[in-house]
């Protein structure tokens, strides 16, 4: 009976913690996203910054 009981303590635990883990993932998702969207926006400003200063030469 003891180790039935004690397997449902720690069952409860491991329910929370993969809960908030996969919270963390998912708010790892969102800024992994958030970041690729963001360099490849500095990305283009980089080309756009290039392509202007070469019409400027000319």
């Amino acid at each position: 009976m003891r180790v039935s009981s004690n397997s449902k303590v720690f069952l409860y635990p491991e329910i929370s913690s993969s809960s908030f883990s996969c919270s963390i993932c998912m708010l790892f998702g969102t800024f992994l996203i958030a970041d690729t969207i963001f360099s490849r926006l500095e990305l283009y400003i980089a080309v756009l910054r290039y392509f202007s200063s070469e019409m400027r030469k000319c």
